[in-house]
């Protein structure tokens, strides 16, 4: 019934019934199938893609693109991110900060000294 709505609701009803105990997870795929009656099967199917490009599989998330009308702004951010992933090779961290962040008003760098056990205090085993 899903697939018939569309190639990616198919493939997303799919992914949600990928557990060991399918059944019990119908009422997620029929609410998809609702969703896909009550706003169309444009949006639900635009909104399932920009998701499944995100491996996000949650029908709650669905619901909420459709009915905010965030689809188009789900599949840009979909994009983005895909072509980021390969423009880059390699994923960027994502609290990844510029090293000139960590500068001290005066200058002064951190330096890690040789030696020495790990996480102990100099002078912690005298006293």
């Amino acid at each position: 019934m899903a697939a018939a709505r569309g190639e990616a609701i198919g493939i997303y009803a799919a992914r949600i019934l990928d557990t060991p105990l399918p059944w019990t997870k119908m009422r997620a795929v029929y609410t998809l199938i609702g969703l896909a009656r009550t706003y169309g099967d444009g949006a639900v199917e635009q909104a399932c893609a920009a998701a499944l490009e995100l491996d996000v599989i949650s029908v709650g998330k669905i619901k909420s693109i459709v009915e905010k009308g965030t689809g188009n702004q789900a599949a840009q951010t979909a994009a983005r991110h895909r072509q980021a992933g390969a423009a880059a090779g390699v994923t960027a961290a994502r609290f990844a900060r510029d090293p000139r962040e960590f500068a001290t008003a005066t200058g002064i760098r951190m330096q890690v000294l040789p030696g020495g056990r790990d996480g102990a205090v100099p002078g912690a085993d005298q006293a």
